[in-house]
């Protein structure tokens, strides 16, 4: 299979509908490429969030040893890992559209705006993303002990 622009196949001859032939492996195969993306951000927000949290065992350690609730320690590590996220998922939500159109112009091909629930699609699962990586991490820095953590860090 060779490739080449559009613009040069002759329809006469059959490669038409040999390139129409190929284009669901080429939608199957970006399919792969998105959810790859969305895996590896997934992990790599996660990493983050808990290297963050990790920084702040000391912290911790000391508003538990003092009676600090970790109710109260798990809502206020999620709200401080989640807003952040959100403000950047929001701004990606509202930009993402108008950068793609122009990255397409740049490129010299077309591309339609999306939708409105496209746009709500994607802004709702950068939030679920958000909550898959703060959720878990919050829950880990909440339970810890903080004799444990008192003592590792001393």
């Amino acid at each position: 299979f060779v490739l080449r622009r559009i613009d040069e196949v002759d329809p006469r001859e059959g490669e038409l509908e040999e390139l129409e032939a190929q284009l669901p492996r080429v939608e199957h195969g970006e399919a792969l490429m998105a959810a790859a993306a969305v895996l590896l951000g997934a992990a790599i927000l996660f990493l983050l969030s808990l290297l963050g949290a990790k920084s702040r065992d000391r912290e911790i350690g000391v508003l538990l040893s003092l009676g600090e609730e970790k109710r109260r320690i798990f809502l206020q590590m999620l709200l401080e890992l989640s807003l952040p996220m959100v403000a950047a998922v929001t701004c990606a939500a509202g930009a993402g559209g108008s950068l793609s159109q122009g990255l397409a112009a740049l490129a010299g091909t077309h591309s339609g705006p999306l939708s409105g629930w496209q746009i709500a699609l994607l802004y709702i699962a950068g939030i679920l993303l958000t909550a898959a990586a703060a959720i878990p991490t919050a829950w880990k820095v909440s339970a810890y002990s903080p004799v444990k953590m008192l003592r590792e860090e001393g």
